[in-house]
Order: C-alpha cells, then structure tokens, then sequence
C-alpha cells in the first residue's frame, strides 16, 4: 500500500515549500519555517521558490528577468522574480482565488508591470 501523503505532499514525498494553514481563520499568515533563518541580508529575502503550491491551477514559468537597477557595492543587477515565485510569494501573504480569477496569462501581466513599475522607479530616482 501506498504511505499516506498530507495535501501539502505529493506522492513521491516531495513537499511544497509554500505554507499551509489547519487554521480555521483562513486570514491568518502562516510562518515559513526557513525564512527566519535563510534570510539574504542583502535584500532580506528568503531564498527563491521555484516550486508549484499544492493545488496550483496551472504551471508558470520559472524564468527570471535581469533588471537595469544595479546592486549596491556590485557589477550585478537585481534579478525579478519569476511568475511562480510572485504566485508563491502572493500566497505566502494570504491571496485566495476562486477558480475563475486568475489564470497564467493574468501571471504573465501581473510580472510585465510588476518589472515595468520597478524599472520606472528606477529611472526617477536616476534623474
């Protein structure tokens, strides 16, 4: 037989990083266990997560985009967050959906002015 698997656990035993609550109050937050301890001090950003959620509708793309704001104390630039990670992090802060209201192509909006606005920004501040 089969080991049992939590909702948050596939059949393989992979485990989602994207956190899930038993709490009866779905507007409570849950904590993301590393993210206290793999904290980069640079951005104060947990690592990057490229995982599907559990029950996630549709895949997204994982593809990062190299903004033209450069890191401080580097020759880097700062790197945008993926489709699945934005997905990940708007769950991490307690997004909900009913199945009608977001689909991938939305994702792919939401990352297009996300960039858009950042690099604006950025282009004010240089002025």
């Amino acid at each position: 037989a089969a080991p049992a698997t939590t909702p948050a656990e596939g059949q393989d035993g992979w485990v989602s990083e994207c956190p899930s609550s038993t709490s009866p109050d779905p507007g409570v937050l849950m904590a993301v266990p590393s993210d206290a301890q793999d904290v980069n001090p640079l951005n104060m950003m947990p690592p990057p997560n490229q995982r599907p959620s559990p029950n996630q509708p549709f895949p997204l793309p994982t593809i990062r985009q190299t903004s033209s704001i450069p890191k401080a104390g580097t020759s880097d630039h700062w790197v945008y967050p993926s489709q699945q990670m934005f997905w990940n992090a708007m769950l991490r802060k307690g997004w909900k959906w009913g199945p009608d209201d977001i689909n991938a192509n939305d994702m792919d909006h939401i990352i297009k002015i996300h960039n858009a606005n950042n690099e604006s920004a950025w282009q004010e501040v240089l002025k």
